[in-house]
């Protein structure tokens, strides 16, 4: 949770790829697990992210009309072919394991070979079918989750009268704008997304624009709060936290 917490911070602080390192380091740092390891499982996130993306997109069309309706059925079956493609690879190293690491194996140089065993392992242990079946459910709950703070969000506001399918599709346009931007936290993207599709429901521009911005609001006060928290208490608070990464550069360095 609190490699999380600080993970989301870092996402509001630097550009939104490169924020995607702070997880696996932040996983490295407190718990020791190779950064390989802690890429392979971002990786596996975000292809079952796609998935439920995917889904979320095409069941957003059911209130879409126009060129709204175009541009997120574009969008999922884009998000569809990249989820097909990460499922199938995800497959092949569960289902033949053994032939992975063969290959693997025949990787030049050993570093190169053990950071290859390090991402079949970790895949393979969606063999199991409680540990499959366990990620498979957090990351459904995790995005209900995130659709009930919108859905909470329009309802306690009371600002609009949108419907749950309204709202899904907000909710969408808005993860889809994080995810085009280059930008910390999808800072403008996300608000501009979230304002064209309120305006696609009849909302007025300037209330739509509001709306966003207060959402955004919102949305950043608990991750800052919760960050903030653990990096002033517990064991990752700042000082323990720029110790271990200097002791991290030291221990590479001496390898190189």
């Amino acid at each position: 949770m609190a490699v999380n917490a600080i993970a989301q911070l870092v996402a509001l602080l630097v550009p939104s790829r490169i924020s995607e390192l702070a997880k696996p380091v932040g996983l490295n740092l407190v718990g020791g697990l190779p950064l390989s390891k802690g890429l392979t499982i971002l990786a596996i996130e975000r292809i079952f992210d796609a998935v439920v993306l995917a889904l979320l997109a095409f069941s957003a069309l059911t209130v879409l009309g126009g060129a709204f309706r175009t541009s997120i059925q574009s969008t999922g079956y884009v998000l569809f072919g990249i989820a097909s493609v990460g499922l199938a690879s995800i497959a092949v190293a569960v289902i033949w394991p053994t032939f992975v690491k063969n290959l693997a194996g025949r990787l030049p140089g050993q570093w190169l070979r053990n950071q290859a065993e390090n991402v079949v392992d970790t895949v393979s242990r969606l063999r199991n079918r409680r540990t499959g079946l366990l990620a498979i459910a957090l990351t459904f709950l995790s995005w209900l989750a995130a659709y009930l703070i919108f859905l909470l969000f329009f309802r306690v506001l009371g600002a609009v009268d949108l419907t749950f399918g309204q709202i899904l599709v907000v909710f969408v346009a808005s993860t889809l704008g994080l995810i085009v931007s280059v930008a910390p936290g999808g800072m403008g993207t996300f608000e501009g997304a979230v304002a064209v599709s309120l305006v696609a429901f009849d909302v007025p521009l300037g209330m739509a624009i509001t709306l966003a911005l207060l959402l955004r609001l919102c949305l950043v006060i608990p991750v800052v709060a919760a960050a903030s928290w653990f990096l002033v208490s517990g064991d990752l608070n700042l000082g323990i936290m720029l110790d271990r990464l200097r002791h991290w550069r030291i221990t590479n360095e001496q390898r190189d």
